[in-house]
C-alpha cells in the first residue's frame, strides 16, 4: 500500500512538473524547454503506467487470496478456536458457507478420536441425544456422505446460541471416530 501511494505521489509530481515546464515553454516561446516537456510527458506516462500496474497486481492477488476457499483444516480451526485440534483429527470433506443468506451451512466430515470429541463438546453448552439413522432428516444433499455407513444409532449434540444466530449440530459415530459438523449462521 505504501508502494502505490508513494508511487501516485510520483505520479502526481511528475505531470505537475510536466504541465508547469510545458506551459513556460509555451509562454516563453522555447523549444528547447517544449522538448524537455514532451520528454517529462512520457516520463509521466511510465509512472502512471507503472502505478497502474504495481495498483492491479496487489488488488488481484489480494482478492484471490480473498476469494480462495478454505481448506477443511481451516474450516474446523475457525469453528473452534480455542485451542488447536488434536493430532487426531482429519477432515474428509468440507463444504464452507460462503454467503450465509444462500449457503445454508458449513458442513465437515471429520476422522476423529474420544479425546477431541469431548474437548469439541465442552466448548459450548450442547443438547446431546440418541437417535436411530433412519429418523435422521440431514436436508442437505451431501454425495460425499452417508450417515447410514454409521450403523443403527448415532448420538446427536446440538446447540443454538443465546442471541439465536448460530446453531451447531454433531452428528457422531457412535464409538466416536467420525463425526458430520452441521454449522449454521444466521
Amino acid at each position: 500500500m505504501k508502494l502505490i501511494l508513494l508511487l501516485a505521489l510520483v505520479t502526481i509530481i511528475s505531470f505537475i512538473v510536466f504541465l508547469i515546464v510545458f506551459i513556460w515553454g509555451l509562454v516563453k516561446k522555447k523549444s528547447l524547454v517544449k522538448r524537455i516537456s514532451v520528454v517529462l510527458f512520457f516520463v509521466f506516462v511510465l509512472f502512471f503506467v507503472i502505478t497502474g500496474y504495481v495498483f492491479l497486481n496487489t488488488t488481484y492477488r489480494k482478492v484471490s487470496k480473498a476469494l480462495k476457499p478454505r481448506t477443511g483444516m481451516e474450516i474446523y480451526t475457525a469453528l473452534f478456536p480455542s485451542a488447536p485440534p488434536n493430532a487426531c483429527v482429519e477432515v474428509i470433506n468440507a463444504h464452507d458457507q460462503l454467503i450465509p443468506k444462500l449457503d445454508n451451512a458449513i458442513l465437515l466430515e471429520v476422522n476423529t478420536c474420544p479425546i477431541e470429541l469431548k474437548r469439541l463438546l465442552t466448548l459450548e453448552s450442547y443438547d446431546a441425544q440418541i437417535k436411530n439413522v433412519k429418523s435422521l432428516d440431514i436436508k442437505e444433499p451431501l454425495d460425499w456422505f452417508n450417515v447410514k455407513d454409521w450403523g443403527d444409532s448415532v448420538r446427536v449434540y446440538s446447540f443454538t446460541s443465546e442471541d439465536l444466530r448460530n446453531s451447531r449440530i454433531i452428528y457422531c459415530k457412535y464409538d466416536s471416530t467420525k463425526v458430520l459438523i452441521k454449522d449454521m449462521l444466521d
